[in-house]
């Protein structure tokens, strides 16, 4: 039986994705939400668990999209529900939501994703300015988008920006 990461490795042929050890490629790891690819730094990546796995205690007074925290091996980490947090359609999580527990700035948070897509490497001229993107969106949280074989297209966050945004305030919140 493989492991949930050696599976998120594996492509759809079930062979290593090349890009995975090409130091030309920068690492991402990819996961939808509402029917939208986006890619985060596999470096901002500590590990991925499903939903069913963590027990999320609510918090007094937070926002609507911060749905409590759970403890990760003895580190209280904050759950954010992306979909709550950029207003999409409500969900019901089910076996293939995912959360994603990301290191930021010496802190633990998490967020909670429809499913876990892939990692896959892209090659920076992969990646175009996230100005081609609707102007209508707010861009400062993107590095870029890109195009994967498959033919989907991924939207790339600065997920840095995205959790320490004044809009999230999250920072303040829980700074020790």
């Amino acid at each position: 039986m493989m492991s949930g990461i050696t599976q998120l490795l594996l492509n759809d042929e079930s062979s290593l994705d090349a890009s995975l050890f090409d130091p030309e490629h920068k690492l991402y790891l990819h996961f939808e939400l509402e029917g939208d690819y986006y890619g985060i730094p596999i470096e901002n990546v500590a590990e991925v668990r499903s939903w069913a796995d963590i027990k999320v205690r609510p918090l007094v007074k937070a926002p609507d999209f911060l749905l409590g925290v759970f403890n990760l091996r003895g580190n209280i980490v904050p759950v954010v529900d992306l979909r709550r947090k950029w207003q999409c359609l409500s969900q019901d999580f089910e076996s293939r939501t995912a959360v994603i527990v990301l290191t930021i700035e010496r802190r633990m948070w998490a967020i909670v994703v429809d499913a876990i897509k892939e990692v896959a490497g892209l090659r920076k001229e992969q990646i175009l300015p996230a100005q081609t993107l609707n102007s209508k969106l707010n861009v400062q949280y993107f590095h870029g988008i890109a195009e994967r074989q498959a033919g989907h297209t991924v939207m790339l966050l600065d997920i840095e920006k995205v959790m320490t945004s004044s809009e999230m305030g999250l920072m303040d919140s829980f700074s020790s």
